[in-house]
């Protein structure tokens, strides 16, 4: 595969697109130590050759004149083998001239075919203030001269299959970069600027990855294309530069953090996994770049130094956990030893600060280069309780961990059914407990009174050893009459305890004095007797028009669901239908009253989903648009500080957009500083469902688009 290393000095360039890998599962390269060689205050742009381990960089202020010097993988100085360059280390216009280096200091960037074709190897110089793209062999010998159609040529990347991109400075240009073949032939495929971004923002480099997808850094986000050229998404931000490791496929950005200047690590998927150097880099960094390996990566910085950190480590990488019991767990992942001597251990515990270790002694896992598999059988642990968890791999005495996780250990069950017999003051509630095997099982009914304080629990009751679920109810007394109440199960054994979901009933009013009750039995003002419902299967959702089942109910009267009176829509003695109205989620008890109050059975209603996925931002002057997908109809708003927000009804799942736009204050801040970075919040409410709300931040520019 392959992957140039091209770095830009981020003061003045405004764009930078670099080329990674195919995609690769969420490794995570640790870089432990450092060294530094000089190179020259005026170097702009780095590049690794990863045949030879041979590091090249461009200085467009050296002395006398512009030039690509040559270093080893230690930072010596390493002749050219080209017979005519006389054992030259650095190539330059009086050794071979070529208008390229009548260039841009700023702009200027070279590259390194790494594609493993015909080509490998080929050095690409681009001056960045003309068009002239200037090839050199491995060995120093120029190739060939071509000029590009794009104006400004500032930066050039190979992609696998040897061809190479050109981009461009000139801020007039609605294109990127322009694909020439190895022999400077255009291929007709153009690379263009995404409609959310602005005109004048420079284009100064473009890899494609193993697989055509393309990363581009228009500071400071680092923007993904697919092999189509189509932009995608953002995949990480906060960048001043960027390179992508062939092995892992994970991106590498240089950032000016409060902790000081450092190299963020990120997943494919944008996932920030790993800091390195903070405080140890120069405050301004020209270009990162990695060997073939990724054992070692290369910091150009602003001071004339070439920071050298590594030999990297992979870190431990995790397994979801298997075997999940009561009281016992395996854990898996891999450790990589990287040619040191390496053991491993589990640590574990209830707080993130684990406290346990397992095996008790470090596991030998050799001194080889292929990944080694761990393995633990954890034993003793406490039912229904939440375990945080990592594996550790002391590679060569250094220790390094990996990502924490969690599970949680199984534990008894507890499902409420539903109530009947409700009395003024009393009701009878059913339901299924399991003590999964474990020891000193019981069950209880809580019942609590909605908007009140008034909560009881009936006597604890023994559950039969073993496991599966044990039918189970209770009659609780007491209860304050007219009321509406909550009710739950709560099953107990083996020192945990697990709570059902909650159930809603109405107690009826005491009659009045003087007034007769309705009889136990007998005919009723409705002409029912002792009504009784079937229960109720499925999962219904809000808006869907129920028909619930059952004898004697009358001709008319109360449904009740979860403690609302709903509107029915027929009644006769064998069924009642009704729709389920908006804001109804979870189980709910649904009963009738005809003139006698039926059982109660449970409905499940689905609690709409609220999850959403920001995408693009469009700018236009002070407005913006964020692009949203959303799981179906509801409300989507934006909000924020120096935002004005709006609201809009979605009517359906798929793409929507929410807007905002600059309060006069956030103008003025704006005018202020020419860049406004905003923390935008965007919600979706779901129609009959809760809320949720993701932040997204936002930059506006003045004069511009980003």
């Amino acid at each position: 595969m392959n992957k140039v290393v091209v770095g830009a000095l981020a003061l003045l360039c405004a764009l930078m697109l670099v080329v990674g890998a195919g995609p690769a599962g969420a490794a995570t390269l640790a870089f432990p130590s450092q060294s530094s060689f000089p190179v020259g205050w005026g170097a702009v742009s780095i590049a690794v050759n990863h045949e030879t381990g041979n590091v090249l960089v461009l200085d467009p202020l050296g002395s006398p004149s512009a030039s690509i010097s040559q270093y080893d993988a230690s930072g010596t100085p390493t002749p050219f083998t080209d017979p005519a360059l006389a054992g030259a280390t650095e190539l330059n216009n009086d050794n071979a001239p070529s208008t390229s280096w009548s260039m841009d200091g700023l702009m200027a960037r070279i590259a390194v075919d790494n594609s493993g074709t015909a080509s490998q190897g080929t050095i690409y110089l681009v001056s960045g203030n003309n068009p002239t793209v200037t090839a050199f062999a491995p060995s120093g010998a120029m190739l060939r001269t071509f000029e590009v159609e794009l104006p400004e040529a500032c930066g050039a990347g190979v992609a696998p299959n040897g061809n190479v991109w050109i981009g461009t400075r000139n801020s007039g240009v609605e294109s990127f970069a322009d694909e020439y073949t190895s022999a400077g032939v255009r291929t007709g495929r153009r690379l263009l600027k995404p409609p959310s971004m602005n005109v004048y923002a420079a284009m100064c480099d473009v890899r494609v990855d193993g697989e055509g997808a393309i990363y581009a850094l228009p500071f400071p986000l680092v923007a993904k294309y697919s092999p189509d050229l189509v932009f995608e998404r953002v995949a990480a931000d906060d960048a001043d530069t960027i390179e992508v490791d062939a092995t892992t496929g994970n991106l590498f950005g240089f950032v000016r953090a409060d902790v000081g200047p450092q190299i963020r690590q990120f997943t494919p998927d944008g996932e920030l996994v790993e800091e390195t150097g903070a405080g140890a880099t120069s405050t301004s960094t020209a270009g990162v770049a990695l060997s073939a390996d990724a054992r070692l990566m290369y910091v150009l910085t602003g001071d004339g130094q070439v920071q050298v950190f590594g030999p990297s480590v992979r870190r431990p990488e995790m397994e979801v956990p298997a075997g999940v019991g009561t009281s016992v767990a395996s854990l898996a992942g891999s450790v990589w030893p990287g040619g040191v001597a390496t053991t491993y251990q589990f640590e574990y515990g209830t707080q993130p600060s684990f406290g346990s270790v397992a095996p008790a002694a470090a596991v030998d896992a050799g001194s080889g280069t292929a990944p080694v598999a761990a393995s633990v059988a954890l034993t003793g642990l406490k039912p229904l309780t939440y375990y945080f968890y990592r594996l550790t791999a002391t590679v060569g005495g250094t220790v390094y961990a990996g990502p924490t996780r969690t599970f949680r250990t199984l534990g008894p069950v507890a499902t409420i059914a539903g109530f009947s017999a409700v009395g003024p003051t009393s009701v009878t509630l059913t339901g299924t407990a399991d003590p999964r095997d474990l020891a000193n099982g019981s069950y209880r009914f809580r019942v609590a009174a909605v908007g009140s304080s008034f909560e009881t629990t009936s006597a604890d009751v023994a559950v039969p050893a073993g496991s599966g679920a044990r039918p189970v109810s209770a009659t609780v007394s007491g209860l304050p009459a007219g009321k509406t109440f909550t009710a739950r199960l709560v099953a107990s054994a083996g020192g945990a305890s697990a709570y059902s979901e909650e159930i809603t009933f109405s107690t009826p009013e005491l009659p009045k004095a003087g007034v007769a009750a309705v009889p136990e039995f007998g005919a009723s003002p409705y002409g029912c007797s002792a009504p009784s419902l079937d229960a109720l299967n499925g999962v219904r959702h809000v808006g869907d028009v129920v028909a619930v089942t059952g004898r004697d109910l009358g001709t008319g009267g109360t449904l009740m669901l979860g403690g609302d009176r709903v509107a029915t829509m027929s009644w006769s003695s064998t069924a009642v239908r009704f729709t389920v109205p908006r804001g109804a989620a979870g189980s709910l008890a649904v009963s009738v009253d005809c003139g006698r109050r039926s059982n109660g059975v449970a409905l499940t209603v689905a609690t709409a989903s609220n999850s959403i996925t920001l995408g693009k931002v469009i700018i236009n002057g002070s407005r913006a648009t964020v692009s949203v997908r959303v799981p179906g109809a509801g409300r989507l708003s934006t909000s924020g500080r120096s935002v004005a927000g709006s609201t809009v009804k979605v009517t359906k799942a798929g793409s929507a957009k929410a807007k905002l736009r600059l309060t006069a204050a956030g103008q003025r801040a704006l005018k202020r500083g020419h860049r406004l970075a905003l923390s935008v919040r965007v919600r979706f409410v779901p129609d009959g469902g809760d809320g949720r709300t993701q932040t997204k931040t936002i930059t506006f520019t003045r004069g511009g688009v980003r």
